[in-house]
């Protein structure tokens, strides 16, 4: 039944009682009770249509239909946030404070300790608490308390924090770094509220700046250079602590433009490292560096110059540092020198070199009686064959070629923009193998100067108004021999002498490499075998590596490094088998067709090369064999 049909069914049924009431027999009554009438017209409950609803309508229905849902959900979030206000009374994560406790300023390579402490100042337990401390690059640990430690992070457990508990952790360890660095350590606390799955982090930091060194360091540089010019840098150090140090290094790093030329002590590495090893406590030292500066006018080229120690893994930690900065300067005049046309050169005892000199006056005014000079190295410079252009002369009591106004009268007063260009050609000397610095990375410096009595004394205290310094880096001295052998000792060869067609005779190839200079690297040597030769497989030494193509008829020999700095030496020696044919009677057999060495000259950069030529049976550096020995017969 309907709800429209429900109203009507009520209704009738309350008229009808009504009705029923009214009329109810009275046997008192004798009277006569006309029937009333009941005006009802059923259509009047019918269902009538709906009629349109406005917005308070439909909002007043959904409320009545969906209030108690609403009611329960308002109670559901008021005990949430009533539960989060009185956990927060209890416990809050601001209240597990971490703090790191320590000195702030500590000397380079000194023992420091650290604690880091922890409070829970909650009335609830902080859960699975978890500690970590992370550490600066320069801080190298020594000991600590139940840390387990990953590259530069401490890790420990501490498990759960009880209310209003504390405790704490130490480790100790040393910096390492250039005075006034500022290093950071940082720790933090991982932990759950109880109760709760969700993790919370508190954190601290401490800085420690390096307030000393126990080793120091200094340097001086020119305030004052212009493009060209020597420039010479020093570095002083010295041990000011009371105990030794092991594996100390110095490390320069040179400005742009600048073009190393030698030091003193002599480098370890390259051209910028020196290896001091053990420095004894007060010791000191002094490291001399020279080259040619370049650069362009008003420009400041930095110099830097670290001391430290070279860890056990390899990376070297500077305890020291020191910045100086030279002003590059434009002088009146300028002079500047190529070789063979370049700045940049690496060259053989023997070969010629021609050096072409540009001057300029680029001042306002005229100067008066200029003279250039080129101060030359005369023990790797051949001046006997000395040819100078437009009149210059060489004076062998200071070793250098002077042009002046006497052989060059624009000389005599050079106006504003005007200048000009003289030339001279010499050879590197032949058989250079020794020198005063060991016999490695010589140079062939000349220094062109220019100067008048007009300019003044504005560049430092050099009276020169500029100055270039060129170098030819000569190249090492590579000799490369050969020598084949039927009677050797070392390992027997077998085989009819003369060579018999149709019967193997076997043969020693001697190869030997001397390199008298610089150091070498990636050196090998190629070996050719002609078609018809057999390598045996037997060499001296055996340890040697060899590696051989039957198929191509090559045999490389891999060297490696050689070592510069006076007379060193690599030998091996080879067998080989050959089996004449007939086509051979009459005539020698060609044993090796070439043998090739190359390496690469660690000091000039270039690659130095070598080869021997072939070799045949026809062996007369053998005295056990006749001098027709090496014929083929039937």
């Amino acid at each position: 039944m309907s709800l429209d049909d429900l109203e009507k069914d009520v209704y009738r049924r309350g008229y009808e009682n009504k009705r029923q009431m009214k009329t109810a027999y009275d046997p008192d009554d004798t009277r006569e009770r006309p029937e009333e009438s009941v005006d009802f017209d059923p259509k009047q409950w019918e269902k009538k249509p709906d009629t349109p609803r406005t917005f308070l309508d439909r909002l007043e229905a959904a409320f009545r239909k969906y209030w108690k849902i609403g009611l329960g959900v308002i109670v559901v979030l008021l005990l949430i946030f009533n539960f989060s206000l009185i956990r927060s009374l209890f416990f809050t994560p601001d209240r597990v404070v971490v703090e790191i406790l320590g000195p702030t300023e500590v000397a380079s390579g000194e023992v420091v300790a650290y604690r880091v402490s922890w409070r829970n100042m909650n009335t609830m337990v902080a859960r699975g608490a978890e500690l970590s401390v992370t550490l600066p690059e320069s801080f190298r640990i020594e000991s600590s308390e139940g840390f387990s430690v990953e590259g530069n992070t401490m890790r420990t457990i501490l498990g759960d924090l009880p209310p209003h508990g504390s405790g704490e952790v130490r480790f100790t360890g040393k910096f390492y770094g250039s005075k006034g660095e500022l290093s950071y350590l940082y720790s933090a606390v991982r932990f759950s509220p109880a109760g709760l799955s969700s993790q919370f982090d508190s954190r601290t930091q401490l800085g420690a700046t390096i307030a000393s060194s126990p080793l120091f360091l200094d340097t001086i540089v020119p305030l004052e250079a212009a493009s060209g010019n020597e420039a010479e840098y020093i570095i002083n150090y010295r041990n000011n602590s009371d105990i030794p140090y092991s594996n100390v290094r110095i490390v320069a790093d040179y400005p742009e433009g600048f073009r190393f030329s030698k030091a003193a002590p002599q480098q370890s590495e390259g051209n910028n490292v020196w290896r001091l090893g053990n420095i004894l406590p007060g010791a000191t030292g002094e490291i001399s560096i020279r080259g040619t500066l370049l650069g362009e006018s008003d420009r400041a080229k930095l110099f830097r110059a670290s001391i430290g120690v070279l860890q056990g893994d390899g990376t070297f930690v500077a305890y020291e540092q020191k910045e100086r900065s030279t002003r590059m300067v434009s002088p009146p005049l300028v002079v500047t020198q190529t070789v063979n046309g370049r700045t940049d050169l690496a060259a053989s005892p023997g070969d010629l070199l021609k050096y072409d000199l540009t001057y300029v006056n680029q001042g306002d005014i005229g100067l008066r009686d200029v003279i250039i000079t080129v101060e030359v190295d005369p023990d790797l410079l051949d001046m006997t064959k000395l040819s100078a252009e437009s009149g210059g002369f060489y004076d062998i009591q200071k070793s250098a070629i002077v042009w002046n106004a006497t052989v060059l009268p624009d000389l005599s007063r050079l106006e504003p923009n005007e200048g000009g260009s003289v030339s001279f050609y010499v050879p590197l000397r032949r058989g250079i193998t020794t020198s005063s610095d060991g016999g490695r990375h010589l140079s062939a410096k000349t220094l062109a100067k220019i100067d008048s009595p007009d300019v003044p004394f504005f560049i430092s205290s050099n009276k020169f108004a500029a100055s270039n310094l060129l170098e030819v880096r000569v190249g090492s001295v590579i000799d490369f021999s050969l020598a084949g052998f039927h009677t050797d000792t070392d390992i027997p060869n077998t085989g009819p002498i003369p060579p018999e067609v149709g019967e193997e005779t076997t043969y020693m190839l001697r190869f030997k490499v001397v390199n008298y200079l610089n150091d070498l690297s990636d050196a090998f040597v190629t070996i050719m075998l002609p078609s018809g030769i057999r390598y045996t497989g037997a060499s001296i030494p055996g340890s040697e590596p060899l590696v051989y193509n039957e198929r191509a008829g090559s045999l490389i020999w891999n060297i490696g490094s050689m070592f510069g700095g006076g007379r060193t030496a690599r030998e091996l020696s080879i067998q080989v088998g050959v089996t004449p044919g007939p086509d051979k009677i009459g005539g020698v057999v060609e044993l090796l067709h070439d043998a090739t060495f190359e390496a690469r000259d660690a000091f000039s950069g270039e690659t130095v090369r070598a080869s021997t030529g072939q070799k045949t049976t026809s062996l007369q550096e053998d005295q056990g064999i006749p001098h027709d020995g090496g014929v083929v017969v039937p």
